[in-house]
């Protein structure tokens, strides 16, 4: 399912040429980023954007157990570079501390709640846990959000496969740019000018 106001554009070629500018910021590229998703070989996809996915990566295309990455290099500014192998280092801890400070969080607040109803001084260290639960979860859901680069190009993960591939396509310029610069792309959801 694609997001509101993102384009899908789907590329028959191997070869995707992309605009000289970057697709966050509209800056001049300086280097390459890239985004993946894992196609497990006669499964459903996963997402490597997210926190929960369970595959090491390594490499394009390379095998994964029954699984295999699918890669695409996007032209960024230094500002917006990223991988999914830093995504995912970074999103393995950010779901660590998001846990960790969730079950930290119904805890305290059982215990707070608790002290409240049965009339009983309030233990400090309590206070104090519940806080130190609600910064840990906070870091940790704002680390497993989706990259700058992520919530601009991004593998739709229903139609992509073998030589074909679908990119959704947050901002609108970008999109009109990559259906001029490829020619026999095709635009699947209706990029308007």
């Amino acid at each position: 399912m694609t997001s509101r106001g993102s384009y899908l554009v789907k590329f028959v070629e191997e070869i995707i040429e992309f605009p000289d500018k970057c697709p966050v910021c509209g800056d001049e590229v300086t280097t390459i980023g890239s985004v993946g998703i894992v196609l497990p070989i006669g499964g459903d996809f996963k997402d490597i954007s997210r926190g929960w996915s369970t595959s090491p990566l390594s490499g394009t295309g390379q095998q994964l157990g029954r699984s295999e990455v699918l890669r695409v290099n996007v032209p960024v500014c230094e500002k917006h570079h990223s991988t999914p192998e830093k995504m995912y280092r970074i999103k393995r801890f950010a779901t660590l501390f998001a846990g960790l400070g969730t079950l930290l969080l119904i805890m305290s607040s059982f215990f707070l709640v608790s002290t409240i109803i049965f009339q009983a001084p309030i233990f400090p260290p309590f206070i104090l846990l519940f806080f130190i639960s609600v910064v840990l979860s906070s870091f940790g859901y704002y680390f497993l959000r989706l990259s700058p680069l992520e919530k601009s190009v991004m593998i739709y993960k229903g139609a992509s496969s073998g030589s074909m591939i679908t990119l959704q396509i947050k901002p609108k310029w970008y999109a009109l740019k990559l259906l001029e610069l490829n020619p026999t792309a095709l635009p699947l959801k209706v990029v308007r000018k």
